[in-house]
């Protein structure tokens, strides 16, 4: 019995019959940001692996952080975040990237450019996504060489997110998620700086 099943994309039908042959695996929905998240927690979806494009944006333009606050706070005001999972993918690529996505809402990241690159893949053209992108890894790899490669990313990322959470003062990571009073955004800042001043023009 699999432990977790994505589905990637909406279908009741399949949603129902994998729950009942399933009962004790977790059904993962896989949607863009921009879904009408709260639609599917009503038809009985508990986790949501939410994409952007390797840009980290979603449909409209929207940046990811952004994107991501936007489904946090979704459940925040119905009441019941704590009965969800949020996991995102797509224009997380350097190690910075894990612990604010976290702070900002996901309960979990999920990597894919980033392992590539670890690979020494080549990327040509816009990489938007995996479908539209022209990438090439390096037709033999050693598979003891390149699990060292993924071990070494790995816990790089694993240091620098636990030098972030010592620096503000928390024990586990479970704590940070939604923590956006503990942030800094850039365009906030740059309001509280330069609001006042003749031609600035504030970005959403």
């Amino acid at each position: 019995k699999p432990s977790m099943i994505e589905i990637a994309g909406w279908n009741e039908k399949v949603f129902q019959e994998m729950q009942l042959h399933f009962p004790e695996t977790l059904p993962i929905l896989r949607v863009d940001f921009e879904t009408p998240l709260f639609d599917y927690y009503k038809a009985g979806v508990r986790i949501f692996h939410l994409t952007a494009n390797y840009h980290g944006q979603g449909r409209s333009g929207k940046f990811l952080l952004d994107l991501i606050r936007e489904a946090h706070l979704t459940f925040v005001k119905a009441g019941c975040r704590d009965k969800v999972t949020l996991l995102g993918s797509g224009g997380i690529i350097a190690a910075e990237h894990l612990p604010k996505a976290i702070l900002c809402g996901l309960d979990g990241v999920l990597l894919d450019s980033a392992l590539l690159v670890a690979l020494q893949a080549s990327f040509n053209g816009e990489c938007i996504s995996l479908q539209e992108s022209n990438f090439q890894i390096p037709r033999e790899i050693n598979p003891q060489w390149g699990s060292q490669r993924l071990q070494n990313l790995i816990g790089a990322w694993h240091a620098q997110l636990l030098e972030i959470l010592g620096a503000m003062g928390l024990r586990e990571v479970r704590r940070l998620r939604g923590e956006m009073g503990r942030a800094m955004f850039q365009k906030d800042l740059e309001g509280e700086a330069f609001a006042n001043i003749s031609g600035f023009t504030r970005t959403n």
